[in-house]
């Protein structure tokens, strides 16, 4: 079950909606912390992105013009 789960966070990192992408790598981060976690999350080369500052300044400039 842990193989599911870490793979379906995995993939929310690719969902539309930032809030998805930033939790799932929020909580990925955090079961990294397990060697046994890490050890799943980075299979086949995988690393957690960092945080998404380009595309949080980009959607509060979006929302900045949306306001005016």
């Amino acid at each position: 079950m842990k193989r599911e789960i870490i793979q379906h966070l995995k993939q929310l990192l690719n969902d539309p909606e930032l809030k998805r992408r930033k939790g799932a790598r929020i909580i990925l981060k955090g079961l990294s912390k397990n060697v046994a976690n890490r050890t799943e999350i980075e299979k086949d080369g995988f690393r957690i992105p960092e945080e998404e500052q380009e595309q949080l300044q980009v959607q509060d400039d979006e929302k900045d013009e949306e306001d005016n």
